[in-house]
């Protein structure tokens, strides 16, 4: 539908899996999600985004480097030339760089003389030439020790596996593809590929060849330059990597910098430190350092890896940062080491630095000035790189060690415990914008816990966002004002960049419609059910992933309406209603008692789901929306903004790290992030919440953001079709902006992006639910290398390890492609049926009796996902009442809704359908089924919901507005909780379910003027008809969604008696079942 022009409610998009602008699919991942690191983090809807950090932990199966993947295939890819690119730029590295300016370029407009010596060429051309040689050279040392920096994860891997051969007396593996020998007969082929390809101009290498006539200035600059070239790829490279341990860390600027740049002939700092460590005995060495040496031991012929090894050693020692965790492991006196080179270098950097500050920035490099401006950069670097820490971040305080020490059991899982810990530390460092890591000191709870898979897990300290707190010390209206203004310049920034062409900001705008989509998706697949399963979504989310969130939720929906949770639901009302306790602390032990008759929802098994049984139990009394004093607001404000009933924005884990960082402040680890506070205050109602603290904080600021950049039509003047923005649609566009930075900047990992509601959602109709929960978990399990045969050679084991993960990978291929296949949306049906006779309005007791008749033959189906038959009304204008003038007619009936998965069969619905019209002697009866615009026997109609439940009065004001368009003839839509179902209300006289919206349709057999030969011609006019009213509710702020709908329509008719002459067409009852039997 094209609701471009509608504004007071959610726009539905088109499809729900998105496209970049190269035609790619591309999965929506959910707005509000948990901080996401290594394990796929609880959820709320992804993982409650708030109050669920993740943890990092250790495995003692962890390698030294963990690569990025590799890059997406390219057309370098393509020409076999350029294999070793795409292995390149896999870690990080770009093969191809832009091309170097020439010498002449770089001189820009230098006037001659100004910067000649009295003896010979000036000392901005030496000075160019020797950063020319040295990038030149940096770069050849760089491809040419990629084999060996390549090569070293592997061979450091096999170093591990073969002590463990050799511990059992077997055979160590000798060759692994990928290890240094391999990688390097790689790198020489691409070398003499890039050589063919890029030739070097004779005129550089000659100019390149002259001598220096200052050969110290020009040797400083060129060794400086060499260093740059190598710390630029080192850079990227840090990225792709994960350390073993806190002592890893130490190398990894200094010692990737210096192996991959420096030439083994170049002087040494510590030579002695490889010599050191070798004099070690095993037992003394951190494993990554004897992992290292027993490298180096294995190239001790090599001269150029021996001496690299060295230097990387070297690099480690300058850079500082493994100082801490070498006087931790008490290996080499460090100290010497590191306070001699700060000695050495530190004045000169000093002085770099204060010339920097002093220079007029306004002046060139060609100017002609003294040209150490260049060196100055290369040294101030390098100088803030040396202080940049000091290695006491990373390690582990007395007070932690201390701590840990209290739940370690052995001297071995403490060691593992604080290396843990300095894992974290060093992935967040105080110098790289993160807070602290804090270990839960204190508290009874054990400082940390050990999972079934040996693996350590810290209890961390819980750090609040407190970006409501200005660190300017102003008041909270003006620091509101600031983040608000804020914020509309960022989305001013984004806004310009997409009108520039930048794709992602493209893409992040789009995603404004992120929650109108999902309203969209949820009332096209549940209709009236879209309310209570919105609500079952938010009430099973916490501690949970996507994936189990949404099975869940489905698996309540369908046993909930077959009636078999009745008597839960009725024990849990009933100690409601006495005071008793039914938190979950209270209920779980009770349910779990063999003893206690008392029981919760659960699944067929009998297990509960997790702690969220009685959380997902107040959702099926409605209880779930309540707002109290001190109650937490996100998950309802979460579940709000799914299905229309708020448009307030969910302050999210995402939220809460953009309006922290605009505050200044520095970035909470994820393992400390604690839950955004906030709760309702005293008169907090749902429909005017006043909620405190970071959370009120937080929607008080993107309520002015989002009404100014209404105000002044800042997105809707780039992008027409997004229309004004709710706070909720600006949440989502900051939701995806600040994940896009995080990502980015390697603040965040792919692991921990969790699922999408719009994913679970495309599987949930499948016909196969079994199968492709069994491919998705095939799918999501790392390989795992088959157990070595006792007589089978190291060789021979690793040709079959290497068979096996080959076949792994063509299953997971084809297990892809067959959950594909599998996927599937839900399907929607309804059916209007009622009991009424003039003069006989049936009684919810006769009413309870047809909503058993109709739903029965769906209770055992397996391809029902839920139904629901409530009571509701009917209006109409019958022109033969009132005497024959016409009159609006109200009559009893059944909102009667079907969910279901693929292969669904509605023989047996349809007959019984049918068989109650005929039963109860009604004129007509029908079954629809929600198609698309564009399906066989499409019929136009309207599907409106409300914000929350609503009058009958209420309901008539929107029949009113549709019968002025001139259409007639709608069902009342109602929700599904308890107390709504019909066996509830056989019990009471209420007259209906809660009314939660109107449907219609367009059926041409109840119209006497249709024309079937203008039946196209007529449905488009009808169509029409419906936008229109889009237009007229679209001002109703009671109204959260609207929708023109199409429907695919079977008519039934009562033949067996006169008065049915007016319906037009229509298949009768006795074509469809049979004649009747005489009454």
């Amino acid at each position: 539908m094209d609701m471009k022009d509608i504004q007071g409610f959610a726009t539905p998009s088109n499809q729900a899996l998105s496209m970049t602008d190269e035609g790619i699919p591309r999965i929506v991942v959910d707005p509000v999600s948990t901080s996401s690191e290594l394990m796929p983090p609880p959820n709320e809807p992804q993982n409650d985004p708030v109050g669920n950090s993740p943890k990092i932990v250790a495995n003692k199966n962890n390698s030294i480097f963990e690569t990025l993947p590799e890059d997406e295939f390219d057309a370098d890819a393509i020409d076999e030339k350029y294999f070793l690119a795409a292995q390149l730029r896999s870690i990080g590295v770009e093969p191809f760089p832009n091309a170097m300016q020439s010498p002449d370029d770089m001189m820009l407009d230098a006037p001659g003389n100004e910067g000649q010596n009295d003896d010979g060429r000036g000392l901005l051309d030496q000075g160019v030439q020797a950063a020319y040689k040295g990038a030149s050279k940096g770069g050849a040392e760089l491809f040419n020790s990629f084999a060996l920096l390549a090569g070293a994860p592997v061979e450091l891997a096999k170093n591990v596996i073969n002590m463990g051969l050799d511990a059992v007396g077997m055979e160590p593996v000798k060759n692994a593809f990928g290890d240094i020998d391999s990688m390097r007969s790689l790198v020489n082929a691409y070398q003499t590929a890039v050589n063919d390809v890029i030739p070097v101009p004779d005129a550089v290498v000659e100019w390149a060849s002259q001598p220096y006539d200052n050969e110290i200035f020009a040797g400083f600059v060129e060794a400086g330059t060499q260093f740059a070239v190598g710390a630029v790829p080192a850079a990227k490279l840090v990225k792709a990597m994960t350390t073993y341990n806190a002592a890893a860390r130490g190398f990894i600027w200094g010692a990737i910098a210096d192996f991959t740049a420096m030439s083994p002939d170049d002087p040494i700092l510590a030579d002695n430190i490889t010599e050191y460590l070798q004099g070690l005995p095993p037992e003394e060495r951190l494993p990554i350092l004897q992992s290292f040496v027993e490298v180096i031991a294995k190239n001790e012929t090599d001269p150029e890896f021996v001496k690299r090894a060295k230097m990387a050693l070297e690099g480690g020692a300058i850079g500082t940062v493994v100082e801490g965790a070498i006087r931790v492991a008490k290996f080499i006196p460090f100290n010497k080491i590191v306070d001699a080179s700060k000695r050495a270098g530190g004045k000169m950097v000093d002085a770099a630095d204060a010339r920097i500050a002093e220079r007029d920035s306004s002046v060139t490099l060609g100017a002609g000035v003294d040209p150490t401006p260049l060196f100055d950069q290369i040294l101030s670097a390098a100088g803030r790189l040396v202080r940049k820490s000091d290695g006491k971040e990373i390690i582990a305080t007395k007070p932690e060690i201390d701590r840990l020490a209290k739940t370690a059991k052995s001297e071995d899982q403490l060691s593992q415990a604080v290396e843990v810990v300095e894992n974290t530390n060093a992935r967040h460092l105080e110098t790289d914008g993160w807070v602290k890591p804090q270990l839960m000191l204190g508290g009874s709870k054990p400082a940390f816990t050990v999972k079934k898979n040996g693996t350590i897990e810290p209890n961390w300290a819980e750090i609040p966002y407190e970006f409501h707190i200005s660190r300017q010390g102003l008041d909270e209206a003006q620091h509101q004002a600031n983040q608000t203004k804020t914020m509309i310049a960022d989305v001013t920034a984004l806004v310009k960049r997409a009108k520039s062409g930048d794709k992602q900001a493209k893409q992040i705008l789009a995603e404004a419609t992120w929650y109108r989509s999902m309203r969209t998706r949820l009332r096209k697949e549940y209709g009236g059910l879209g309310d209570v399963f919105a609500d079952i979504l938010g009430a099973t989310s916490a501690n949970t992933n996507v994936q189990v969130n949404y099975e869940n939720a489905l698996i309540i929906l369908k046993k909930y309406t077959n009636g078999d949770y009745d008597e839960a639901l009725k024990a849990y009302e009933e100690r409601l209603a006495s005071g008793l306790q039914v938190d979950a602390k209270t209920l779980t032990p009770m349910h779990k008692s063999k003893s206690d008759p008392f029981k919760l929802i659960s699944k067929d098994s009998g297990a509960l789901f997790g702690m969220n049984s009685p959380a997902a139990t107040r959702a099926l009394l409605d209880l779930f929306r309540e707002v109290k004093q001190g109650k937490a607001p996100k998950t309802v404000n979460f579940t709000g903004n799914l299905i229309g009933y708020t448009n307030a924005a969910t302050v999210d884990v995402w939220a809460a790290r953009y309006l922290r960082r605009i505050n200044g402040d520095p970035r909470i680890a994820p393992v400390n992030e604690k839950g955004v506070g906030g709760s309702h205050r005293k008169d907090s109602t749902m429909e005017n919440p006043d909620v405190g603290g970071e959370f009120g904080f937080g929607q008080r600021v993107f309520q002015d953001a989002v009404d100014d950049i209404n105000a002044s039509g800042l997105v809707s003047g780039y992008d027409k079709s997004l229309g004004k923005l709710g706070p909720d649609d600006l949440q989502a566009i900051i939701w995806f902006e600040e994940k896009a930075l995080w990502t980015k900047n390697g603040w965040t990992t792919k692991a921990g992006e969790g699922g999408s509601f719009d994913y679970e959602a495309g599987l949930s109709g499948s016909a196969n639910p079994e199968r492709v929960k069994e491919l998705r978990s095939f799918l999501s399990t790392k390989f795992t290398p088959p157990p070595k045969r006792k007589a089978e050679t190291n060789e021979e084991y690793a040709i079959r390890s290497k068979e096996a993960e080959d076949a792994n990978i063509k299953a997971k291929d084809a297990a892809k492609i067959e959950l594909d296949g599998l996927a599937a949306e839900p399907t929607r049906y309804s059916g209007g049926i009622t009991m009424e006779r003039p003069d006989a309005v049936p009684s919810n007791v006769e009413l309870a009796q047809l909503a058993d008749e109709v739903s029965a033959p769906l209770k055992d189906d397996p391809t029902v996902m839920a139904h629901q038959a409530n009571n509701s009304l009917g209006e109409f204008f019958d022109s033969f009442a009132n005497k024959g003038k016409g009159a609006v007619v109200e009559e009893r009936s059944l909102n009667f809704e079907v969910v279901t998965r693929e292969g669904f069969d509605e023989t047996n619905v349809v007959k019984g359908l049918v068989e109650a019209a005929r039963k109860y002697d009604q004129d007509a009866v029908f079954w629809s089924k929600s198609v698309e615009g564009g399906a066989p026997n499409a019929r136009p109609g309207i599907e409106v919901y409300f914000t929350k439940k609503q009058s009958k009065e209420f309901v008539k004001r929107i029949t009113a507005i549709l019968r002025a368009r001139g259409l007639d003839g709608f069902t009342m839509v109602t929700d599904n909780r308890q107390a709504d179902r019909a066996i509830s209300q056989a019990s009471n006289n209420a007259e209906t379910a809660g009314l939660t919206g109107v449907r219609m349709q367009y059926i041409p057999e109840f119209d006497p003027d249709f024309d079937p030969a203008r039946a196209v011609e007529i449905y488009k006019e009808k169509a029409k008809l419906f936008r229109k009213v889009m237009k007229d509710l679209s001002s109703m702020s009671e109204i959260s969604y609207a929708d023109r709908t199409f429907y695919d329509t079977k008519v039934f008719k009562n033949t067996d008696r006169k008065g049915a002459e007016w319906i037009n067409g229509g298949t009768s009852y006795s074509a469809h079942l049979g004649k009747s039997t005489p009454r």
